[in-house]
Protein backbone atom coordinates (compact mmCIF):
# COMPACT_ATOMS: atom_id res chain seq x y z
CA UNK A 1 0.00 0.00 0.00
CA UNK A 2 2.86 2.43 0.79
CA UNK A 3 4.28 1.65 -2.62
CA UNK A 4 0.97 2.62 -4.22
CA UNK A 5 0.94 5.94 -2.36
CA UNK A 6 4.51 6.55 -3.51
CA UNK A 7 3.42 5.86 -7.08
CA UNK A 8 0.53 8.31 -6.79
CA UNK A 9 2.85 10.94 -5.32
CA UNK A 10 5.32 10.39 -8.16
CA UNK A 11 2.49 10.73 -10.71
CA UNK A 12 1.40 14.02 -9.14
CA UNK A 13 4.96 15.40 -9.12
CA UNK A 14 5.52 14.44 -12.76
CA UNK A 15 2.21 16.06 -13.74
CA UNK A 16 3.37 19.31 -12.11
CA UNK A 17 6.51 19.19 -14.27
CA UNK A 18 4.53 18.72 -17.48
CA UNK A 19 2.43 21.84 -16.99
CA UNK A 20 5.62 23.85 -16.54
CA UNK A 21 6.73 23.06 -20.11
CA UNK A 22 6.64 26.07 -22.39
CA UNK A 23 4.32 24.56 -25.01
CA UNK A 24 1.71 23.92 -22.31
CA UNK A 25 2.16 27.41 -20.81
CA UNK A 26 1.64 28.85 -24.31
CA UNK A 27 -1.75 27.08 -24.54
CA UNK A 28 -0.62 24.09 -26.66
CA UNK A 29 -0.90 25.97 -29.97
CA UNK A 30 -1.35 24.14 -33.28
CA UNK A 31 -3.60 25.03 -36.19
CA UNK A 32 -4.61 23.49 -39.50
CA UNK A 33 -6.40 25.12 -42.42
CA UNK A 34 -7.61 22.90 -45.25
CA UNK A 35 -9.15 24.13 -48.51
CA UNK A 36 -10.72 22.10 -51.21
CA UNK A 37 -12.45 23.21 -54.39
CA UNK A 38 -13.95 20.77 -56.83
CA UNK A 39 -11.52 19.89 -59.57
CA UNK A 40 -8.52 21.27 -57.67
CA UNK A 41 -6.04 19.62 -55.34
CA UNK A 42 -6.53 19.86 -51.60
CA UNK A 43 -4.55 22.68 -50.00
CA UNK A 44 -3.47 22.57 -46.39
CA UNK A 45 -1.49 24.84 -44.16
CA UNK A 46 -0.33 23.65 -40.76
CA UNK A 47 0.79 26.15 -38.15
CA UNK A 48 2.99 24.23 -35.76
CA UNK A 49 4.55 25.55 -32.56
CA UNK A 50 8.27 25.93 -31.93
CA UNK A 51 9.30 22.29 -32.17
CA UNK A 52 11.83 22.48 -29.35
CA UNK A 53 8.93 23.42 -27.05
CA UNK A 54 6.97 20.38 -28.22
CA UNK A 55 10.00 18.13 -27.74
CA UNK A 56 10.50 19.44 -24.22
CA UNK A 57 6.84 18.71 -23.48
CA UNK A 58 7.13 15.21 -24.96
CA UNK A 59 10.18 14.48 -22.82
CA UNK A 60 8.23 15.38 -19.68
CA UNK A 61 5.08 13.63 -20.90
CA UNK A 62 6.72 10.27 -21.68
CA UNK A 63 6.06 8.78 -18.21
CA UNK A 64 2.30 9.06 -18.83
CA UNK A 65 2.15 7.72 -22.39
CA UNK A 66 4.74 4.94 -22.49
CA UNK A 67 3.21 1.60 -21.51
CA UNK A 68 6.26 0.34 -19.65
CA UNK A 69 6.42 3.35 -17.33
CA UNK A 70 5.15 3.04 -13.75
CA UNK A 71 3.11 6.20 -14.21
CA UNK A 72 1.48 5.19 -17.53
CA UNK A 73 -1.94 6.86 -17.32
CA UNK A 74 -4.07 3.72 -17.83
CA UNK A 75 -2.12 1.83 -15.13
CA UNK A 76 -2.62 4.57 -12.55
CA UNK A 77 -6.24 5.09 -13.56
CA UNK A 78 -6.89 1.35 -13.16
CA UNK A 79 -5.15 1.33 -9.77
CA UNK A 80 -7.44 4.08 -8.50
CA UNK A 81 -10.55 2.39 -9.94
CA UNK A 82 -9.56 -0.93 -8.35
CA UNK A 83 -8.79 0.58 -4.93
CA UNK A 84 -11.78 2.92 -4.73
CA UNK A 85 -14.38 0.64 -6.32
CA UNK A 86 -17.37 2.87 -6.69
CA UNK A 87 -19.79 3.90 -9.45
CA UNK A 88 -19.06 7.54 -8.55
CA UNK A 89 -15.32 7.02 -9.08
CA UNK A 90 -16.03 5.25 -12.38
CA UNK A 91 -18.12 8.25 -13.51
CA UNK A 92 -15.21 10.57 -12.69
CA UNK A 93 -12.60 8.39 -14.42
CA UNK A 94 -14.63 7.56 -17.53
CA UNK A 95 -14.31 10.97 -19.27
CA UNK A 96 -10.59 11.02 -18.45
CA UNK A 97 -10.19 7.67 -20.18
CA UNK A 98 -12.11 9.00 -23.20
CA UNK A 99 -9.76 11.96 -23.46
CA UNK A 100 -6.72 9.74 -23.14
CA UNK A 101 -7.83 7.12 -25.65
CA UNK A 102 -8.86 9.66 -28.30
CA UNK A 103 -12.59 8.99 -28.11
CA UNK A 104 -13.40 12.58 -27.15
CA UNK A 105 -11.60 13.98 -30.21
CA UNK A 106 -12.93 11.26 -32.50
CA UNK A 107 -16.50 12.04 -31.40
CA UNK A 108 -16.02 15.45 -33.06
CA UNK A 109 -13.90 14.51 -36.06
CA UNK A 110 -12.33 11.33 -37.35
CA UNK A 111 -9.51 11.71 -39.85
CA UNK A 112 -8.83 8.65 -42.01
CA UNK A 113 -6.30 7.71 -44.64
CA UNK A 114 -6.31 4.24 -46.22
CA UNK A 115 -8.82 3.13 -43.56
CA UNK A 116 -6.42 4.15 -40.77
CA UNK A 117 -7.70 6.63 -38.18
CA UNK A 118 -5.00 9.29 -38.01
CA UNK A 119 -6.29 10.99 -34.88
CA UNK A 120 -5.96 7.84 -32.81
CA UNK A 121 -3.55 6.84 -30.04
CA UNK A 122 -2.10 4.17 -32.34
CA UNK A 123 -1.23 6.72 -35.03
CA UNK A 124 0.15 9.18 -32.48
CA UNK A 125 2.27 6.44 -30.92
CA UNK A 126 3.56 5.42 -34.37
CA UNK A 127 4.48 9.05 -35.09
CA UNK A 128 6.21 9.43 -31.73
CA UNK A 129 8.21 6.25 -32.31
CA UNK A 130 9.02 7.19 -35.91
CA UNK A 131 10.12 10.78 -35.32
CA UNK A 132 10.46 11.73 -31.66
CA UNK A 133 11.36 8.77 -29.48
CA UNK A 134 13.00 6.00 -31.52
CA UNK A 135 13.49 7.05 -35.18
CA UNK A 136 11.75 3.83 -36.27
CA UNK A 137 12.18 3.64 -40.07
CA UNK A 138 9.39 1.10 -40.55
CA UNK A 139 6.89 3.39 -38.80
CA UNK A 140 8.14 6.37 -40.87
CA UNK A 141 7.44 4.46 -44.07
CA UNK A 142 4.00 3.42 -42.81
CA UNK A 143 3.14 7.01 -41.88
CA UNK A 144 4.47 8.22 -45.23
CA UNK A 145 2.09 5.84 -47.00
CA UNK A 146 -0.81 7.55 -45.22
CA UNK A 147 0.19 11.04 -46.34
CA UNK A 148 -0.20 11.10 -50.11
CA UNK A 149 -3.02 13.65 -50.17
CA UNK A 150 -1.99 15.84 -47.23
CA UNK A 151 1.51 16.26 -45.80
CA UNK A 152 2.57 14.78 -42.47
CA UNK A 153 2.55 18.30 -40.96
CA UNK A 154 -1.24 18.31 -41.34
CA UNK A 155 -1.52 15.16 -39.24
CA UNK A 156 0.94 16.54 -36.72
CA UNK A 157 -1.71 19.10 -35.80
CA UNK A 158 -4.15 16.27 -35.05
CA UNK A 159 -1.44 14.41 -33.13
CA UNK A 160 -0.81 17.50 -31.00
CA UNK A 161 -4.55 17.96 -30.39
CA UNK A 162 -4.80 14.35 -29.23
CA UNK A 163 -1.76 14.84 -27.00
CA UNK A 164 -3.52 17.89 -25.55
CA UNK A 165 -6.54 15.70 -24.77
CA UNK A 166 -4.22 13.17 -23.17
CA UNK A 167 -2.71 15.99 -21.12
CA UNK A 168 -6.21 16.95 -19.92
CA UNK A 169 -6.76 13.38 -18.77
CA UNK A 170 -3.40 13.24 -17.01
CA UNK A 171 -3.99 16.53 -15.20
CA UNK A 172 -7.54 15.63 -14.18
CA UNK A 173 -6.30 12.35 -12.74
CA UNK A 174 -3.60 14.29 -10.93
CA UNK A 175 -6.40 16.32 -9.31
CA UNK A 176 -8.02 13.11 -8.09
CA UNK A 177 -4.68 11.92 -6.76
CA UNK A 178 -4.13 15.18 -4.85
CA UNK A 179 -7.41 14.59 -3.02
CA UNK A 180 -6.53 10.95 -2.30
CA UNK A 181 -3.13 11.98 -0.91
CA UNK A 182 -4.63 14.80 1.14
CA UNK A 183 -2.75 17.50 -0.80
CA UNK A 184 -6.04 19.12 -1.72
CA UNK A 185 -9.52 18.95 -0.29
CA UNK A 186 -11.23 19.45 -3.64
CA UNK A 187 -10.79 18.74 -7.31
CA UNK A 188 -12.23 20.20 -10.44
CA UNK A 189 -13.21 18.11 -13.41
CA UNK A 190 -14.74 20.05 -16.24
CA UNK A 191 -17.42 18.56 -18.41
CA UNK A 192 -16.79 18.49 -22.13
CA UNK A 193 -17.80 21.82 -23.62
CA UNK A 194 -19.73 22.10 -26.86
CA UNK A 195 -17.43 22.46 -29.83
CA UNK A 196 -14.44 21.44 -27.68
Amino acid sequence: EDEEFELLDEYSDLADRVVESRWVKEGCPAKLNVRWKEGQPVESKAELPDWEHVQSFLHRFRPFILQRERTFFPKVCNLIARRLRSPAVDRVLSPMREYFNGKSLQSMVTVRSNDVVLNSPESVDAWLNAYEFHQDQEKREWLGSLHKLLPLESSQVFFLVLLTDRLKAVMQLSGVIRVILGHSDEMQVRAKSEGR
